[in-house]
């Protein structure tokens, strides 16, 4: 398995030096940063990160509550992406057994919302839609927090209640998927 990360810097970065054959890999990692880099709550979390590790450690579990609400936002459409880029390189057999490879995973079984086969399935959601789907991830990520000034954004739990409290207006993963279906 090829292994890849993005970790909010301006890089991504695939382990792997047989990695420039897997470009599956590559476009499951540059939707992180694409969505990440154009959104409001990914350079929120780029700023948190930055300041929990050079200031107040104490952020941590602020990215983390951040990080944890808009997961599955990252994950499907990242998924997604990789999963179409294959499919558009490899034809037959090896797109079969992708699939198969692909579905039976524990990462898709975690990550996918219950309809993907049918965006997957669907040919208007063919290159046109991956495009729309990382556009939607990213209007579901741009969240204006700076309603939520007032709270006491070092104790996390304070701010997982400010979110859960309005969550079609701060919960990335829930405004997605009313978006995507």
């Amino acid at each position: 398995m090829i292994l890849g990360s993005f970790n909010f810097e301006d890089f991504v970065y695939i382990d792997s030096e047989e990695g420039i054959k897997h470009p599956d890999v590559y476009a499951h990692e540059l939707t992180h940063y694409t969505i990440s880099q154009n959104s409001m709550v990914g350079m929120l979390m780029l700023v948190i990160k930055q300041v929990a590790e050079q200031r107040d450690f104490r952020l941590r579990s602020v990215l983390k509550e951040l990080h944890d609400a808009s997961v599955v936002t990252q994950e499907m459409t990242a998924m997604y992406a990789q999963y179409m880029t294959h499919l558009m390189i490899h034809k037959g057999a090896l797109a079969a057994e992708y699939d198969k490879t692909f579905k039976e995973s524990d990462y898709y079984r975690k990550y996918c919302l219950a309809d993907f086969n049918t965006l997957v399935n669907n040919p208007q959601y063919e290159e046109d839609g991956l495009y729309s789907l990382i556009e939607l991830a990213i209007v579901a990520m741009n969240i204006d927090y700076s309603e939520l000034k007032e709270i006491d954004w070092v104790d996390h739990k304070t701010l997982q209640k400010a979110i859960l409290r309005n969550p079609i207006k701060y919960y990335p993963d829930f405004r997605y998927r009313k978006l995507v279906y």
